[in-house]
């Protein structure tokens, strides 16, 4: 289950301000790593993949209450529709959704079609990139330059990675998130391949603290 529940999540975001992480947006993100301004020590940014519906009913309370951002990447060509791409019936936000939650979300981009880099072309990346900036634009949802590849995956072939990279270089893209399960260094050492950690509904609260300080939980 990739779901964590809101019961839970609240107790993840008030162990994290208890414990004394420091919370930054995208936008700061961007913003600082350009600069090479220091982070204070336990930072963490809060983003989440698909903008799935039920983000109103477990996202929403728990960000207003703290007075925090999270950043949602939207595959594009499914807003309003469901999570066809895994079999799921899942429900996706509308345009109407999506716009009245900005003043709780920041959004990025996660493709336009959903597919795994491992099955297709540069050519159809560089294509569904530019679909996914042009149809926000036509929608006028404001987003920011940054991208969570499908699945966490991208090329494993050098070739096509730095292919890949130079398009969203070209498209104005400030950074490019895998999954990866490990802690970043910073400034990013490399901004179109940042790392996140995976948070999933099936962890204990312990497994949870250890993916914080470890990056994951590793199995013996």
């Amino acid at each position: 289950m990739l779901t964590v529940n809101v019961i839970n999540f609240e107790k993840q975001i008030k162990y994290l301000l208890d414990d004394g992480y420091t919370f930054y947006s995208v936008g700061e993100i961007i913003r600082m790593n350009e600069a090479k301004t220091i982070l204070k020590d336990k930072a963490v940014t809060l983003t989440f993949d698909d903008a799935y519906l039920n983000n109103l009913t477990y996202l929403i309370p728990v960000l207003k209450k703290y007075s925090l951002k999270a950043c949602i990447f939207i595959p594009v060509s499914f807003i309003g529709k469901t999570n066809i791409w895994d079999g799921g019936s899942d429900r996706i936000m509308n345009l109407e959704q999506l716009l009245e939650c900005q003043p709780y979300f920041e959004y990025g981009l996660h493709s336009y079609s959903h597919d795994n880099l491992a099955t297709i072309s540069i050519n159809e990346f560089k294509a569904d990139l530019s679909a996914s900036q042009q149809e926000l634009n036509k929608l006028k949802l404001n987003y920011f330059p940054v991208l969570a590849f499908p699945f966490g995956q991208y090329y494993k072939d050098k070739i096509k990675l730095t292919n890949a990279k130079e398009a969203l270089a070209d498209n104005g893209i400030k950074l490019a998130f895998r999954i990866g399960n490990a802690i970043n260094s910073w400034p990013l050492k490399d901004p179109y391949l940042v790392k996140r950690i995976d948070i999933k509904g099936t962890d204990s609260f312990w497994e949870f603290k250890t993916k914080l300080k470890k990056g994951k939980v590793k199995v013996f």
